[in-house]
C-alpha cells in the first residue's frame, strides 16, 4: 500500500498492490482520513506477517520537493495511527525513515524523529502504562492535536515480551516475511 501525491516525482510511478493517490496540497485531515479509510481493511484482508512502514516526511508542508501540506502534528498523528492499527491487528510493524528534503538538516532530522516519538508514546501507552491510552501525543505548537484516540487499546506487549524472553518468538519467520508479501503504509 502506498499513500502518495499522484502528481509528484517520479511522474511515472511503479504500481503497488494498492495506490492511494492524493492531490497536491493535501493537509492533515484529508491525509489521515485516507490512511484511516484504507489501512484497517488492508490489514484485515492481507493478514500480513509483518508491516514494513516507510515513515516518509516529504509530506511535510515545509518539504522542498513534496507537494503535501502536513504539519508536524499531522505526521506524528499519522505515525502513531499506523503503529496502533498494526498492533490492533496483532501484526508486528518495523519502520524506517524516508523521504524528506530540506537544506536545514536539523529541521529534517526533527521531522524524521517523529516516528520514534510516536513509537515511544505507543510503547508507553500499551506496554508501560505511563500514559492515558486515550490521550493523543502532542507537539507543543500552540495548536490542538489533529487526532484523538478514544477507543480502548488492547495490550499485546505482555504477550510478545513473554514470547521474546522465553525464546518462543519466531524471529526466523519475521526475517522470512520480508521476502514474502509484506505491506507498507
Amino acid at each position: 500500500m502506498s499513500v502518495h501525491c499522484g502528481k509528484n516525482f517520479p511522474f511515472r510511478k511503479s504500481r503497488s498492490d494498492l495506490d492511494v493517490d492524493l492531490p497536491p496540497g493535501t493537509g492533515d485531515a484529508d491525509y489521515l482520513a485516507a490512511v484511516r479509510d484504507v489501512l484497517p481493511r488492508v490489514l484485515q484482508v492481507s493478514r500480513p506477517d509483518i508491516v514494513l512502514y516507510d515513515a516518509g516526511v516529504d509530506v511535510a508542508a515545509q518539504d522542498e520537493l513534496g507537494y503535501f501540506d502536513l504539519s508536524e502534528q499531522g505526521m506524528l498523528d499519522r505515525d502513531r495511527y499506523v503503529i496502533e492499527a498494526c498492533l490492533d491487528a496483532r501484526v508486528p510493524v518495523a519502520t524506517v525513515i524516508g523521504g524528506g528534503y530540506a537544506k536545514d538538516l536539523d529541521e529534517l532530522a526533527a521531522r524524521h524523529a517523529l516516528i520514534f516519538r510516536a513509537a515511544s508514546a505507543v510503547w508507553d501507552d500499551r506496554c508501560m502504562g505511563t500514559m492515558d491510552s486515550t490521550a493523543p501525543v502532542a507537539i507543543d505548537t500552540g495548536h490542538p492535536p489533529a487526532m484523538t484516540n478514544s477507543r480502548p487499546l488492547p495490550s499485546v506487549c505482555d504477550e510478545r515480551m513473554t514470547s521474546i524472553e522465553s525464546g518462543q518468538y519466531d524471529t526466523h519467520a519475521l526475517r522470512g516475511a520480508a521476502g514474502g508479501r509484506p505491506w507498507s503504509a
